[in-house]
C-alpha cells in the first residue's frame, strides 16, 4: 500500500490483519507506525528490520543489521503483460 507520507521505523510486530483481507501488517514502536505489505513481499520482512519509504516514492528500502538488505519496488509487481 502506497502511503502519502514518509515512513521510517524498526519493525516490532508482524501480523495478518483479518479486518483488512488478512493483509500482512508491519508495526513499529508507536501505534501510528504501520505499513501493509503486498503479498509478493511477505517473506522479505523480519522483526528487527527497519523500513524506509519516502513520500510519493515507489521504492521501499529494507535494512537488516543496520545495512541496506533489499530494495522493493512497486513497479516490479504491478507490471502486467498483455494477454
Amino acid at each position: 500500500m502506497q502511503k502519502k507520507y514518509n515512513i521510517h521505523f524498526k519493525i516490532e510486530k508482524i501480523y495478518h490483519d483479518k479486518r483488512n483481507h488478512n493483509t500482512m501488517t508491519l508495526t513499529g514502536k508507536d501505534k501510528n507506525q504501520t505499513y501493509t505489505v503486498e503479498r509478493e513481499w511477505e517473506k522479505e520482512f523480519k522483526i528487527g528490520d527497519s523500513i524506509v519509504k519516502k513520500k510519493d516514492s515507489l521504492r521501499i528500502f529494507l535494512y537488516r543489521n543496520q545495512k541496506l538488505d533489499t530494495i522493493l519496488d512497486y513497479r516490479n509487481i504491478f507490471i502486467r503483460e498483455d494477454v
